[in-house]
């Protein structure tokens, strides 16, 4: 199993390194089968020790800006980073990223140091993370992660192959 950002597993289906890959979209190629999944929302994650200064389990918009921000920015392309800074833009905020990075898990290794907070789809907090962090909802409304199968298109799919796609397409992950 491989994880990485959407860049990276889309270089592995090239080089056919991987069959199927569970990403956000958008994707680059146009040699793909994508199927679409639930939509996954955003959520604000804060350090524990923020949490006398954010005792609410929601954040604002303005709050989150105003914070030491942490990105997930992806090596190559357009994707998430540059839909929540335009996200915040059109609202008249300029967050304060002060680091952006490829990997989720070393932008919440961070948060969980108390560096700065983060704002990430809400699947990409797994149960290895509990208790590190608060995860906060947005009041107001905000983006949502657009998760898909994709798979190349035209290529050889074995059976376990299909039978995956089938449960993951199935149950709406």
């Amino acid at each position: 199993m491989y994880n990485g950002d959407t860049h990276y597993l889309e270089e592995l289906l090239q080089q056919h390194v991987i069959d199927i890959a569970l990403l956000f979209l958008p994707v680059e190629g146009k040699q793909y089968e994508i199927v679409p999944l639930e939509e996954d929302p955003f959520v604000a994650v804060i350090p524990r020790q923020w949490e006398q200064r954010f005792p609410k389990d929601s954040i604002s918009l303005e709050e989150v800006a105003a914070q030491d921000l942490l990105l997930v920015k992806r090596i190559s392309g357009v994707g998430l980073y540059e839909n929540i800074l335009s996200h915040f833009h059109k609202s008249g905020l300029r967050p304060n990223v002060v680091l952006d990075c490829p990997d989720v898990s070393t932008i919440l290794t961070f948060v969980a140091t108390g560096m700065g907070m983060t704002v990430i789809p809400r699947s990409e907090i797994h149960q290895a993370y509990d208790g590190k962090f608060k995860v906060m909802t947005i009041r107001e409304p905000f983006l949502r992660a657009k998760p898909a199968v994709v798979w190349t298109k035209d290529k050889y799919m074995s059976k376990a192959g299909r039978k995956l796609i089938e449960f993951l397409t199935s149950n709406g992950m």
